[in-house]
């Protein structure tokens, strides 16, 4: 039988401040290079797993 699971601790203060600053922040764009890069990888990987 499954454990249930523990109450997740609410954020306030300083550290609810950094959080919601991190979480709206805007994304910074991936370049195509890297983009390819994950790609590559991202196949290597389903291929290994076949």
């Amino acid at each position: 039988m499954a454990k249930p699971i523990a109450t997740t601790p609410t954020l306030t203060g300083k550290d609810a401040e950094h959080f919601l600053e991190r979480a709206y922040a805007p994304v910074q764009p991936v370049s195509h290079e890297e983009y390819a890069a994950c790609q590559s990888a991202y196949q290597m990987m389903q291929h290994m797993a076949q």
